[in-house]
């Protein structure tokens, strides 16, 4: 997905409301790998993600376990294990996993780093929405839905 340093499709994306307040500085794993953060791609009932970059630069999406999510990780991790085994690319590809010494405030320690890869449709829709204001059907030109 990244070629020539470019940004991935939606990296620069961030949902329509959110409190930047919240969002940590650094995330860093017991291994010592330390990720910058430096935004948003979403939050939801079982996770946060976060847009990352490693210490040489590279962009990543940090996905971390909402505390209330009593589950580990491991069936997910299982998952981008097999297709790093039989990679396609239409799927996303698991860069790193692990525990984090610093977890965000109503997070768990695990952690999974993939490639970056935008926003969900949701979130997508709802930022149409809102830019086509109150009472307004949001409209995607073809371009616009091959691109996402």
């Amino acid at each position: 997905m990244q070629q020539n340093d470019q940004l991935s499709p939606g990296y620069g994306y961030e949902p329509p409301v959110f409190d930047r307040s919240t969002i940590p500085e650094s995330l860093q794993l017991t291994n010592g790998e330390r990720y910058s953060v430096r935004g948003l791609f979403g939050r939801g009932g079982f996770s946060t993600v976060y847009r990352v970059r490693d210490q040489n630069g590279q962009q990543y999406a940090a996905k971390v376990l909402a505390l209330i999510y009593n589950n580990s990780c491991d069936d997910e991790l299982e998952a981008y294990q097999r297709i790093t085994q039989d990679p396609h690319i239409n799927l996303l590809s698991l860069h790193s996993s692990g525990k984090l010494i610093n977890p965000p405030r109503g997070c768990s320690e695990d952690v999974i780093i993939t490639e970056p890869c935008g926003p969900s449709i949701r979130d997508i829709m709802t930022r149409a929405s809102m830019d086509a204001g109150y009472g307004q059907m949001a409209t995607f030109s073809i371009s616009d839905i091959k691109q996402i």
